[in-house]
């Protein structure tokens, strides 16, 4: 399936570098985080990298719990209206500037209880997340994301994206300029970031992550109104289809590519687990947040 607008024009781009490994082969993808970051690779798909058993136990959370606090930021969008648990530090239909910094923590803060009961490791191991990310990290330690005054960014956020709904065009590497991110960039090597994803629950067909032969570096298509010009991108340049399977762990440079994701197709949504991150300014620690 592919919804990229047919056209007779020469695509765009260089190719793009992408690759996957078995759960059971840690030596293919111990160093994907800093081959994506050097540009030296674009994705890296951990095939099964969830445990079975963990995957049915959080969705098994989700559908048990009416009373979880979903969000819908992108409500007022053009058909991207996506059910979200817990807030981002990014860009949003709903805050296009970004969230207020002080809102941004505070709604954080008021997921911290919810998702430490579904992800915490037990005392002295690390959070399921880092876990997962410790092994693309070459070694390195994994830590979140933490103002100077304390205040810890969100940890990812799981997000869940029903029939026709889709994510459009556009790429990461300009959440650095807003205002929530402030007091960290110093920290960060802002050159790119990378976002994770953990695909929970597959759908029938669609939602596939699109990674797109057009860098922040380069002069975009853009509309009136100043938004990527997604119909454009789609026809004009190279892209790659991240076909993932529940249970999968992606790495993708989305901080350099433009990229979205197609429209979900069928009644099942489809949920994942995400966020960014990136080396912090010495390469020496791997850095997430949501």
């Amino acid at each position: 399936m592919s919804d990229r607008p047919p056209s007779s024009e020469p695509l765009l781009g260089n190719p793009l570098r992408t690759a996957e490994a078995s759960a059971d082969a840690p030596d293919a993808y111990r160093d994907a985080i800093e081959a994506i970051h050097q540009d030296r690779l674009d994705s890296m798909i951990v095939r099964g990298a969830l445990p079975e058993a963990t995957r049915q136990a959080l969705l098994a959370r989700l559908a048990g719990d009416d009373a979880l606090a979903w969000r819908r930021p992108n409500r007022t969008g053009p058909q991207v209206d996506i059910r979200v648990l817990g807030v981002a530090a990014t860009p949003t239909f709903e805050t296009p500037g970004g969230p207020p910094v002080d809102a941004y923590f505070t709604d954080a803060a008021a997921y911290e209880d919810l998702y430490a009961g579904m992800l915490d490791g037990g005392p002295g191991a690390p959070t399921l997340l880092e876990a997962l990310l410790a092994g693309t990290a070459g070694g390195r330690p994994v830590g979140r994301l933490v103002q100077p005054d304390g205040r810890r960014f969100a940890a990812c956020t799981i997000r869940s994206l029903p029939e026709d709904q889709r994510i459009i065009v556009h790429n990461d590497f300009y959440h650095y300029k807003l205002p929530v991110y402030r007091e960290v960039v110093d920290q960060l090597d802002t050159s790119t970031c990378l976002s994770f994803l953990v695909l929970l629950q597959a759908p029938e067909a669609g939602g596939e992550v699109v990674m797109h032969a057009l860098t922040a570096a380069d002069p975009t298509p853009r509309l009136p109104g100043g938004l990527p010009d997604g119909d454009t991108i789609r026809a004009r340049y190279r892209a790659e289809h991240l076909k993932m399977a529940a249970g999968d762990l992606l790495l993708f440079a989305a901080g350099r590519l433009y990229h979205h994701v197609s429209p979900v197709v069928g009644a099942t949504p489809r949920i994942t687990l995400g966020g960014f991150l990136t080396l912090d300014r010495d390469h020496a620690r791997v850095t997430y947040w949501n």
